[in-house]
């Protein structure tokens, strides 16, 4: 029921809603109706999760092709050839069900921060820093606007890009602190 309303507020404007709606979380800064959008466009992406999953990575090998070096499985190899293989659709799956918890806690900044920092500590010594979370960012808010079609609204891809930059900031103070750990 909760896709259903929430998608049905989505496309059809979110029914106002009042004054309360736009004042902005003190953590995140993001308001009732911002993640009301993001977690409306979120239910229409996540329905094709795997396909979107492996969407996205194809997209990044393309426009950032060093990002393959990241991946034994996926090095050197012609980005579309890769579609079919079960290992991307494996990692491309993984990466929609964490952004999927990070959306279901939008709301709660706490367990948010903690999903975030847990992700920047397994990803660090993989050798991913913050450009490599900003390069999948621009390619992600690419897909949800070729994904959503004209239900991606200028205020839906504001909103997603004021949560990124939340996101990175968590991301990067973590990533720094294991950066002065290792040193």
């Amino acid at each position: 029921m909760g896709l259903i309303m929430s998608t049905v507020n989505y496309i059809f404007g979110g029914g106002g809603g009042g004054p309360e709606m736009d004042v902005p979380d003190k953590v995140t800064g993001l308001s009732k109706r911002e993640q009301l959008a993001i977690t409306s466009s979120w239910d229409l992406i996540k329905v094709n999760a795997k396909e979107n999953g492996v969407e996205l990575f194809i997209r990044l090998f393309k426009a950032y092709p060093k990002s393959q070096d990241f991946f034994e499985h996926f090095k050197g190899k012609d980005p579309e050839s890769l579609r079919k293989k079960t290992m991307l659709r494996v990692h491309g799956t993984t990466v929609m069900h964490a952004l999927n918890s990070m959306v279901e806690s939008i709301d709660d900044p706490e367990c948010l921060i903690g999903l975030l920092e847990r992700n920047a500590l397994s990803h660090y010594p993989r050798g991913i820093r913050i450009q490599h979370y900003q390069e999948l960012w621009i390619v992600f808010i690419n897909l949800l606007k070729d994904a959503l079609g004209s239900k991606c609204t200028p205020e839906t891809v504001a909103a997603w890009e004021k949560a990124l930059k939340v996101i990175n900031s968590v991301i990067e103070t973590e990533l720094t602190k294991q950066s002065n750990i290792k040193d």
